[in-house]
């Protein structure tokens, strides 16, 4: 698990990362683990293309969504969404402890799993923060096997992440690994 100090470092300085206080994500019901690892390790402010906390529409970044969902009542934290498209937010389900994203529909919303956890969503989130800090200096066979050697850590490391073919981060991979060529 990256430490704030890493994140740091791959988003170039303190200012474009967020941390959450502590005691606000207690309140809703986030575990203890996930209130450490989001309020002193925290979320990159922005990912080109994968992830951003400014969001104009609601659900807002860091606020509790609640609804009932096959008859269940259902606690996620809004993490963030993805920059250029207001109906996509991440989420950390309260009751279950992973990372999924919404897809906000007029007919209604649907939710995909990202991460198995928070950890997980932040080290991903960190690992390709280096790799686009990464494309400043280095040249393409560099970089394409950076993107390679990333995606055979992150698939050891979250393999339930990369199950099917059309996850979150098999499509995030799979366009990078397309503009590299």
């Amino acid at each position: 698990m990256p430490a704030h100090r890493d994140l740091v470092d791959a988003f170039e300085g303190e200012d474009n990362v967020i941390t959450v206080k502590a005691d606000e994500l207690s309140r809703v019901g986030v575990s203890p683990s996930d209130v450490r690892s989001l309020s002193q390790i925290g979320l990159p402010k922005e990912l080109d293309g994968v992830f951003t906390v400014h969001t104009r529409r609601v659900p807002q970044a860091f606020a509790l969504h609640e609804f009932e969902a096959a008859g269940e009542k259902q606690k996620v934290f809004i993490l963030g969404g993805v920059p250029g498209d207001e109906r996509l937010r991440y989420f950390l389900d309260v009751n279950d402890g992973y990372v999924g994203l919404f897809t906000f529909f007029d007919d209604g919303p649907e939710a995909d799993i990202v991460n198995s956890t928070v950890d997980d969503f932040i080290e991903f989130l960190r690992l390709f923060g280096l790799r686009a800090k990464m494309r400043r200096e280095a040249s393409v066979d560099e970089l394409r096997q950076y993107t390679s050697d990333v995606a055979a850590y992150l698939r050891e490391r979250d393999s339930f992440a990369f199950e099917e073919s059309d996850n979150w981060w098999s499509s995030v991979l799979d366009r990078l690994q397309e503009q590299e060529g």
